[in-house]
């Protein structure tokens, strides 16, 4: 039989045991879910961010348009953002569990956002402003932040829908 100083002693045992399991999943929640879930956030929010600090690229796009002065550091920020996109999504584990759920995009949306900012980056010093646009729309769309500027990143501004041909 346990004396009453033996069931506190279990009690107490049992209580801090427990607390240190519950203390431990949580920081792993914390450390290998959550922390890259935000650090993905942080890098979407960038993106957003430069995509629209950095429209003026994108619409004054005359035959000088990689001339401008700054067009070299646009067009790096962008690439190294879509880098960092990727690279921040794929640290998240269960990624793909994740976007099927919906909690975050669906992978095959980083992909795509990824390939659109590329091309937009390389794109900067032609002077077809629909294709720039068009592509900034497309990378915001993908990463749903097109909520951040409505009339600028949601605009479909290719020739069909705007009833002119590119230049």
């Amino acid at each position: 039989m346990m004396s009453d100083l033996d069931k506190i002693l279990v009690t107490a045992a049992t209580t801090v045991i427990g607390g240190l399991v519950i203390l431990v999943m949580g920081q792993i929640v914390i450390r290998f879910i959550l922390e890259p879930i935000l650090e993905y956030r942080k890098v979407v929010a960038g993106i957003a961010e430069a995509l629209l600090h950095h429209a003026h690229f994108f619409a004054d796009s005359g035959p000088d348009a990689g001339t401008m002065k700054g067009v070299d550091e646009a067009a790096a920020e962008i690439r190294r953002l879509a880098v960092e996109l990727n690279a921040k999504a794929i640290t998240i584990p269960g990624y793909r569990l994740l976007g099927w759920l919906r909690v975050i995009r669906p992978y095959q949306k980083i992909l795509d956002a990824r390939r659109t900012l590329w091309g937009l980056a390389n794109g900067m010093f032609r002077s077809d402003w629909q294709r720039k646009m068009q592509a900034a729309t497309d990378a915001a769309k993908a990463l749903a932040i097109t909520a951040v500027s409505p009339d600028l990143l949601s605009q479909d501004w290719s020739e069909e829908a705007l009833g002119s041909p590119r230049t």
